[in-house]
C-alpha cells in the first residue's frame, strides 16, 4: 500500500501482456539472464580457447528499447534464433580486428551445448546501463508460455515520460 514500486522481474508471457497493453508503449523486450558465467568459443578454433563470458538471453526486440548502435551486421538477422548480437568489447576478445559477422560461437552452460551464429556486434553500453555488454543471444521460443518463471527482465520505451504514469496507473488496476 502506498508507494507503489516495479521492478523489472517478471516471466515472459507477461512481458508480452504487457507490451499490448497501450500504445503509448514504443518498443519493448525481454531480457534472461544465463546464471553465472559460460564457457564460450570460436566454434571453428575449438575449445582449447574458451573464454568465460556472461550471456544474456533477450528478445529480437530488446535492442529497440536502447537504440543500440550496430557498428558491423545488421539487426535484422538477429531475429533468427540462432543468432547472436555481441557486445564491441566481446567481438574484440574473440575476434580481434577480424569480421565477426557470420562466425559461429559455442556455448556451454549447465552441460548444454547451444551454437550461435554472429549477426551483429553492438557498441559498447555505458558501465551502468541495466543491459550487459556480453553476448546477446536471441531467446527463440524459451520459457514462450512458462508462467512460472519469473528470472526475466522487461523493458519498455515509452512515446513520453508523462507516459510512464498512466502506465503505472494502468498495471495497478489491472493487477487489483
Amino acid at each position: 500500500q502506498g508507494d507503489n514500486h516495479y521492478v523489472p522481474w517478471m516471466n515472459r508471457p507477461l512481458v508480452e501482456q504487457i507490451l499490448t497493453l497501450s500504445p503509448e508503449i514504443r518498443a519493448g523486450g525481454l531480457m534472461l539472464p544465463i546464471v553465472g558465467e559460460c564457457q564460450v568459443y570460436e566454434t571453428e578454433k575449438g575449445p582449447s580457447g574458451s573464454l568465460l563470458e556472461e550471456v544474456v538471453l533477450v528478445t529480437d526486440s530488446l535492442h529497440a528499447v536502447f537504440d543500440m548502435k550496430i557498428i558491423a551486421g545488421d539487426a535484422v538477422s538477429f531475429s533468427n534464433p540462432e543468432a547472436t548480437m555481441i557486445a564491441q568489447s566481446t567481438a574484440k576478445r574473440f575476434f580481434g580486428n577480424e569480421d565477426p559477422i557470420g562466425r559461429l560461437l559455442t556455448v556451454i552452460t549447465d552441460g548444454v551445448t547451444l551454437n550461435f551464429s554472429v549477426a551483429a556486434v553492438f557498441k559498447d553500453l555505458p558501465k551502468n546501463s541495466s543491459i550487459p555488454n556480453c553476448i546477446h543471444a536471441n531467446i527463440g521460443d524459451i520459457n514462450k508460455g512458462v508462467w512460472g518463471n519469473n528470472g526475466s527482465s522487461g523493458f519498455l520505451k515509452l512515446d513520453t515520460p508523462e507516459s510512464s504514469a498512466r502506465l503505472g496507473t494502468l498495471f495497478s488496476e489491472r493487477s487489483g
